[in-house]
């Protein structure tokens, strides 16, 4: 499968302003921090973020691992890997980050703790996203939790109307369709995932949770 099938990275100019858009939008360091609490991650646990971009999510589990605590992130985007490297090192925070696709984590199986990907699936052609969710399956120990968090359809009819843009993306890349039409938890539950809890925040975020 090609990488544009898999989802084009995000490159150029837009991966340089993406952490300013992102925050300016809600979706930043504060919102990364809410998904790293979803998850409730502990002291020495192993942390891999699927999708992981600029890091912020990576940083954020970091911190609440500790320094015994191991975490590393792929994406397929050279320009937001190193941007994320960057930050890392700015913060004097370990983490491993690789460059490779989330339907062929390169870990061995049983590597992981908690896997988290926060506003990246909706990217995914539906095969790639079962592809993704097998390979979780894959590398999560027993008793591994999963929290993923992206677009899904508005908690309310006056969501339609506030979130525009995200519907109308959603509406016109086939990719998104899953998220907006609530699939993603039988995806997950197809490829052997117990989906135990699902909620909707800021409107539109759909947060899902899931173990082995």
């Amino acid at each position: 499968m090609t990488t544009q099938s898999k989802g084009l990275p995000i490159t150029g100019i837009t991966s340089r302003f993406y952490d300013i858009g992102s925050d300016l939008i809600g979706f930043g360091k504060t919102f990364a921090e809410r998904i790293v609490q979803e998850a409730k991650l502990k002291p020495d646990e192993s942390v891999l973020d699927c999708g992981c971009g600029t890091g912020t999510l990576a940083l954020a589990a970091r911190r609440k691992v500790g320094p015994k605590g191991r975490v590393c992130g792929i994406d397929i985007s050279k320009d937001q890997l190193e941007q994320a490297r960057t930050k890392a090192r700015n913060n004097n925070l370990r983490i491993e980050f690789l460059e490779g696709s989330v339907d062929e984590i390169p870990f061995p199986g049983k590597s992981f703790d908690a896997v988290l990907s926060t506003l990246m699936i909706h990217h995914l052609p539906t095969e790639v996203k079962k592809g993704m969710f097998r390979e979780i399956r894959r590398v999560l120990r027993p008793g591994g939790r999963i929290v993923i968090a992206d677009f899904g359809p508005p908690a309310h009819y006056w969501g339609w109307i506030v979130a525009a843009p995200v519907m109308l993306m959603c509406l016109t890349h086939s990719t998104a369709r899953d998220n907006l039409f609530n699939r993603l938890a039988d995806l997950m539950s197809q490829e052997g995932l117990k989906v135990t809890d699902e909620k909707t925040i800021k409107e539109v975020v759909r947060i899902i949770k899931a173990e082995l």
